[in-house]
């Protein structure tokens, strides 16, 4: 059973796309955090408590974690392994190569090409 305080009932989306509860009719954006019992949606606890028993915060179990209490706490208790490391983005070392043509030396701007192509055809 899942024990909750009055007022906070938080669902983590730890995934990289959006997670669509169906039975709450709501979409949780990736990796974000969303507190239920807040006063911007209007679920009641028994709601919840059905859906992460066995609706949809159930099966989406794998994509979202469903959190008690302060965040604070739980995030600071989380910490990066020192061994890890973060690749950093870097410029491309390709050299892109200029090929010239002999057929556009004759021109001095594009200008010229286009009207040149016009009397030909």
């Amino acid at each position: 059973m899942i024990e909750l305080s009055n007022k906070e009932f938080y669902v983590i989306n730890v995934s990289k796309m959006n997670v669509t509860l169906t039975d709450l009719n709501l979409t949780i954006p990736a990796h974000s955090c969303v507190n239920l019992l807040s006063k911007h949606y209007y679920y009641t606890l028994d709601q919840l408590l059905k859906s992460a028993m066995s609706g949809s915060l159930f099966k989406k179990r794998n994509k979202i974690w469903l959190r008690n209490g302060e965040l604070k706490k739980y995030i600071e208790s989380i910490k990066l392994d020192e061994k890890t490391i973060l690749k950093k983005p870097t410029k491309s070392n390709n050299i892109l190569e200029t090929n010239a043509y002999s057929e556009l030396d004759d021109f001095d701007s594009d200008d010229e090409y286009v009207n040149e192509l016009l009397e030909e055809g």
